[in-house]
C-alpha cells in the first residue's frame, strides 16, 4: 500500500494494532470520504480508541461482513499477516510500509528543528562576535 488513498472504499476496514501506527492510519483515514473503520484488531490492547472497538482476532468466530478488509498498522507486520486466519480474515492489506514512512517524516521533523535552530544560534553569534569586532577596531581607530 502506498497511501491511505489505495485502500478500499465503502467496505469496513478493519486497522490491526491499535498502537502508534494504528493512529496514524485512523487519522489519515478519518479525512477520506468513503473510508469507514470499523473497529481495531489487537492481540494485546482492549477498550477503545477514538470511539471505536479494540477486538481481540482470537475473539473474532466469524468471518468478517462481506468485502471487509483488515489492514494491518504494526511493526509486527510479519507475524500478525502469518497469523491471521483466513477464513475469517480473507483480505488483509499491509499498511505498514506507509506508516513507516510517516513515522521517519515525523522523526526527521522532531531532529532537524533542533539542528537548524542551533544553526541559527551559531550563525548569529559569530555575527555578534564580527560586530563587536568592527566596533572595536573603529574605536580604536577613531582614538588612535
Amino acid at each position: 500500500m502506498d497511501t491511505p488513498t489505495a485502500l478500499p472504499v465503502g467496505v469496513p476496514l478493519y486497522i490491526y494494532g491499535a498502537g502508534r501506527g494504528g493512529h496514524i492510519l485512523k487519522h489519515a483515514l478519518d479525512g477520506r470520504s468513503g473510508a469507514r473503520v470499523a473497529a481495531f484488531l489487537d492481540s494485546h490492547k482492549t477498550g477503545t480508541v477514538g470511539g471505536l472497538p479494540i477486538l481481540n482476532p482470537a475473539q473474532v468466530a466469524t468471518p468478517l461482513a462481506e468485502g471487509a478488509v483488515v489492514v494491518i498498522a504494526s511493526q509486527h507486520w510479519r507475524e500478525i499477516a502469518g497469523s491471521l486466519d483466513r477464513s475469517r480474515f480473507p483480505r488483509v492489506i499491509n499498511a505498514y510500509p506507509w506508516i513507516e514512512g510517516v513515522l521517519a517524516a515525523e522523526e526527521r521533523a522532531r531532529t532537524q528543528g533542533p539542528r537548524r535552530i542551533r544553526r541559527l544560534r551559531m550563525a548569529l553569534l559569530a555575527t555578534a562576535v564580527l560586530l563587536q569586532g568592527a566596533v572595536a577596531y573603529g574605536i580604536v581607530r577613531a582614538l588612535g
